[in-house]
């Protein structure tokens, strides 16, 4: 059985506000091997929370099990980028969205195909990056 997994991110200019979850996030992290989405890491959460969503999509991608996880994280300047990680499976593709960000050299929404993905310190990290 294929699954289709699709994520949308509509991002208003100016605006601060996180976008929907995308899936599960308040309590306990869904089983790696039936689960769809992860849910969205906000600035403001717990890092318990943070950890734990994270750590539901690492796991599925070492699992080899489809699923997705968005990170929203501010510069040091706070402007928002978000990043959006999903995996069918097979392929581990990266968005971000870095239009708010004002110190962009190309602001916009860059898709990448990734080889790998690890935690480096609270945050998930892709290797291997090539842009789509």
């Amino acid at each position: 059985m294929k699954r289709l997994l699709l994520v949308v991110v509509v991002a208003a200019c100016g605006s601060k506000s996180p976008p929907p979850p995308v899936g599960n996030t308040a309590g306990p992290a869904p089983d790696a091997s039936t689960f769809a989405s992860c849910g969205t890491v906000e600035p403001e959460m717990a890092p318990e929370d943070s950890q734990r969503i994270q750590q539901c999509f690492l796991d599925a991608y070492h699992a080899g099990t489809p699923g997705s996880v968005a990170l929203i994280r501010f510069t040091i300047e706070g402007d928002r980028i978000d990043y959006i990680y999903d995996f069918d499976g097979t392929t581990l593709q990266q968005m971000v969205d870095d239009r708010e960000d004002k110190f962009s050299g190309a602001p916009g929404l860059h898709k990448s195909t990734c080889t790998s993905l690890r935690m480096d310190g609270e945050w998930l990290v892709a290797d291997g990056c090539q842009p789509l």
